[in-house]
């Protein structure tokens, strides 16, 4: 402790040389924080959003292709079901084409069962059910664009729809219906190019151990039929697009690696530079009593600690810039809101931040400490 006033000085004796250092490992910093970051996206998608106990039934032929909306009396009888619905998703343009929200079309007696993590109230699901042009909108959206119960927001809806959507907001649900307006399926079908058709259906399962037995239930009634299904449950097809995802997330994280690789050999060309202009105080100091441990202590802590400084900074922009997407609409909002800064990360990254200033400056001063103080003299005259 009796170090820190000489650690402080002589941080502070370049001031530039300090701030540009402190910005360079903070940037890297910022830069690993917000990629590694990336991958707790999916992860919060498939904590809050995924259920084993709900099946996603698609067209066989992928998910470009419709079924019909036929399909739903069928379903609804079969065994181990509680609840289903087709249901028609897409994106709508709001007050400009910058500003898209998703949309979604569900039956409303079946959303209650089909969706209980998404809290809402009795009476909004009653007044969904009742009132035609009724629309519950998500507590994102709502307090983006500042919609109350009670008012009218026209959207204008893309392929496969066409034509304009008026609905009145009659409830708000929270933040688990990730930023979507939800409307009667029957208002966006008759908004279909081609209506009496529906994306896909969600259905729910009484047990999760009945889930196998559903799906297969299912595509076996509509095997051989014009429109085929493919049904897995909502777990299943997550899984599978981190699959598919997991080159991007690997990219990411060499990406990341690489940027702390080059700033750390920037600072260590750095911290070179100020050991060799400081060989003639290690000299003087060494004849006065430091030991070239002593000194090496004080660099290493002046290393470490504007790298903690670095992380830091690092940090709180990274967790700012992560926090000002997840309050935007459309689909970008939708998705960084599972987006943040967590812990793990965050240590992470100001150790990561803490170690690049430390070798930095460790490795060029463990030499230059050792040398000795005659010939140090006679190299710097």
């Amino acid at each position: 402790m009796k170090f820190l006033p000489i650690i402080f000085r002589n941080l502070l004796r370049s001031r530039r040389r300090l701030l540009l250092t402190v910005l360079s490992i903070g940037v890297s910093t910022f830069l690993f924080a917000a990629l590694m970051s990336l991958p707790s996206a999916f992860n919060g998608l498939l904590r809050d959003q995924v259920s084993e106990l709900r099946l996603v039934t698609i067209n066989k032929a992928g998910m470009l292709y419709m079924l019909p909306r036929a399909y739903q009396n069928l379903i609804a009888t079969m065994p181990h079901i509680e609840a289903s619905s087709g249901y028609i998703a897409t994106i709508a343009k709001y007050r400009s084409p910058r500003e898209q929200i998703p949309i979604m079309g569900i039956e409303p007696n079946a959303l209650a069962v089909l969706r209980p993590e998404w809290n809402m109230a009795p009476q909004a699901r009653s007044a969904l059910a009742e009132i035609p042009e009724a629309g519950l909108v998500s507590a994102m959206l709502a307090a983006r664009y500042k919609w109350r119960v009670g008012d009218t927001i026209t959207l204008h809806p893309t392929f496969p729809l066409v034509g304009v959507l008026s609905i009145r907001v009659v409830g708000v649900v929270d933040d688990g219906a990730m930023g979507l307006v939800i409307v009667p399926l029957d208002r966006l079908d008759k908004l279909m190019l081609r209506p009496g058709n529906v994306i896909a259906y969600l259905v729910r399962v009484d047990r999760s151990t009945n889930a196998s037995l559903v799906a297969r239930t299912i595509d076996q009634r509509f095997a051989n039929s014009s429109f085929e299904t493919k049904t897995q449950t909502e777990l299943g097809a997550a899984e599978t697009k981190l699959a598919q995802m997991r080159l991007v997330f690997v990219g990411v994280r060499a990406i990341s690696v690489i940027i702390v690789i080059v700033i750390a050999l920037v600072a260590a060309n750095t911290a070179s530079m100020t050991v060799r202009e400081r060989r003639n105080e290690f000299a003087v100091m060494r004849s006065v009593g430091f030991t070239p441990r002593a000194l090496l202590t004080l660099m290493t802590a002046e290393g470490l600690l504007m790298g903690v400084i670095a992380g830091a900074i690092g940090c709180l922009a990274s967790f700012a810039a992560l926090s000002v997407p997840a309050r935007m609409g459309g689909q970008l909002g939708m998705i960084m809101q599972y987006v943040h800064l967590t812990p793990s990360v965050a240590v992470a990254s100001v150790a990561i931040a803490a170690t690049i200033g430390l070798l930095s400056v460790a490795i060029p001063t463990l030499p230059a400490t050792r040398r000795e103080i005659a010939e140090t003299l006679r190299a710097v005259a």
